[in-house]
């Protein structure tokens, strides 16, 4: 049997390949208890730095390149 994080994770990384996403940068240990609007600092394939917005479901969903960061 799959434990529920470890399902979690591995759909997390698979949404993340589709957006190109290589790694979470900060606060991977709580990654399982992030809530929707909470945003990641990630970084891409070409390790371009990028924030990540999660949608209701915890996915990310808008990746704003670091000069659009507030």
């Amino acid at each position: 049997m799959v434990d529920p994080l470890e399902l979690r994770r591995m759909l997390l990384d698979e949404r993340m390949d589709w957006l190109g996403v290589r790694a979470w940068v900060w606060e991977t240990p709580g990654l399982y208890t992030r809530r929707a609007g909470d945003t990641l600092e990630v970084v891409r394939e070409e390790g371009k730095k990028v924030l990540a917005r999660l949608d209701l479901n915890g996915y990310p969903v808008y990746l704003a390149p670091e000069e659009e960061w507030v």
